[in-house]
């Protein structure tokens, strides 16, 4: 209830602000302008180092979630596969300042992201994660209300109903899949977690197949999803994730 709430908020505003700024201006705000900036393969190659920042990250600030051979092994496996998917959109032409600057924010967005995991599971009973995942998208939501109020000012025409269910789907999908982020936060390491984001790639190329007319699969994404999908199944063997408990009586 409201009670628990404000138990719970009690000395976390920092916290809070740290996480909106980390997680939302940043990682969405930033993000959405570098890829305006940066091809497709070379982003799709940077956003796949995630799972390998966030273990960084988490050995220097994680005292139970230490880097190992066998977790760098599984993570450079699943990186490979997400570079040989990326690659497949040739992206060896030159690349201007525009988009050097471009794959620059990127990484600065994969280290805040990386960042804020810690933050999180390090204060992981603090606050509830449907909770603290209002909170930080509302003021990650107020900031870019602002900066887009400032900068292009109120709009002038009423927006189709197809973008505003677009936007409806957006937002209803991002708070989800944050407040399912910020609960699995509480119980799994951020190294551990991280590499499912291996799948992002995969997952991208395979609906890019079947909405998109012109895309097919080739042997290479192939072979790039098939060393993504054994680097996720080697970490859940390794950390037990792929173990069922059965209680009997």
């Amino acid at each position: 209830g409201r009670v628990r709430s404000a138990v719970q908020l009690r000395g976390s505003g920092g916290f809070i602000l740290i996480v909106s700024l980390l997680q939302t201006v940043i990682v969405c705000g930033v993000f959405t302008i570098a890829m305006q900036w940066t091809r497709g393969a070379q982003g799709a190659i940077l956003i796949g180092a995630a799972p390998l920042i966030s273990a960084i990250m988490a050995h220097f600030f994680m005292s139970d979630d230490r880097l190992s051979f066998g977790k760098v092994g599984v993570i450079s496996l699943g990186l490979a596969g997400v570079v040989i998917i990326a690659l497949t959109s040739k992206p060896w032409e030159p690349a201007g300042l525009a988009e050097l600057g471009g794959m620059a924010l990127i990484v600065i967005c994969m280290i805040s992201a990386a960042l804020s995991s810690v933050i999180i599971a390090r204060r992981r009973k603090r606050v509830a994660p449907l909770l603290l995942n209002s909170l930080q998208m509302g003021i990650g939501g107020l900031v870019f209300f602002l900066v887009a109020l400032g900068t292009e000012g109120l709009p002038t025409v009423v927006p189709p109903k197809e973008f505003i269910f677009s936007i409806l789907y957006l937002a209803i999908a991002s708070a989800t899949a944050f407040s399912i982020w910020f609960h699995l936060l509480r119980t799994v390491k951020v190294s551990q977690l991280n590499m499912w984001k291996f799948l992002t790639p995969v997952f991208g190329a395979a609906l890019s197949w079947i909405i998109l007319p012109n895309e097919s699969p080739t042997a290479w994404t192939i072979t790039g999803m098939v060393l993504v999908a054994l680097s996720v199944l080697l970490n859940a063997s390794k950390t037990g994730a792929t173990k069922v408990t059965v209680r009997v009586g």
